[in-house]
């Protein structure tokens, strides 16, 4: 099965290789990689506004075990909902021919999520954590075209920044223990990369 799923992901690939040949990428699908190794699956879908302008929405889901002491172990899932606007530029040059969305950008972004942490006791499902929050900053970064004879066929977005975040989670270890994380309020940094492919009409 993960063979035949593999095979069909790369003939996707390939088709939509074929087709930036043809035409300028004005939408972008992307996933990062590194969300995968915290039972996170996401993905964000960027479309070109104007020549600098782009706007991004996205989510993720996960999924995962969760470990609060040697023998305690429980569930962890939850969602989250995010839009970014982005201003591409060149640094230093004021251009007049289209960017976006490639080049070093500057953009805000706004995210909610909710989450729900369960404890299997017996027969009985107890939460132990439940609510969400909402998160919003600044961010910058740059992304780049992957190019086989001059043609693009794969992204990479590279970012940083921060925000502030605005937690409501409520359970018994909302205010102690190792989910207090989760219902921190206050300054959060944000950082990394995804991989994306062109996407087009």
């Amino acid at each position: 099965m993960k063979k035949l799923i593999f095979f069909c992901c790369c003939n996707i690939w390939a088709i939509f290789v074929v087709y930036a040949q043809q035409r300028p990428p004005k939408q972008v699908l992307k996933v990062d990689p590194i969300a995968f190794f915290a039972a996170t699956a996401k993905l964000d879908y960027e479309r070109v506004l104007n020549d600098q302008i782009t706007a991004q929405i996205g989510g993720a889901f996960t999924s995962q075990q969760i470990t609060l002491w040697d023998d305690l172990a429980g569930r962890l899932n939850g969602y989250r909902l995010e839009g970014q606007i982005r201003r591409y530029f060149v640094p230093g040059m004021e251009i007049s021919k289209p960017t976006a969305p490639e080049g070093v950008y500057l953009g805000v972004w706004a995210k909610y999520e909710a989450l729900r942490a369960s404890l299997k006791i017996g027969d009985d499902q107890a939460d132990i954590l439940n609510g969400g929050a909402y998160s919003a900053g600044l961010m910058g970064g740059c992304q780049f075209w992957m190019r086989y004879k001059k043609k693009p066929y794969a992204l990479i977005d590279l970012f940083m920044g921060g925000g502030y975040k605005a937690s409501d989670y409520a359970g018994r270890f909302a205010e102690s223990g190792k989910l207090i994380q989760f219902n921190r309020s206050g300054i959060v940094p944000r950082f990394g990369f995804s991989l994306g492919l062109p996407f087009f009409e």
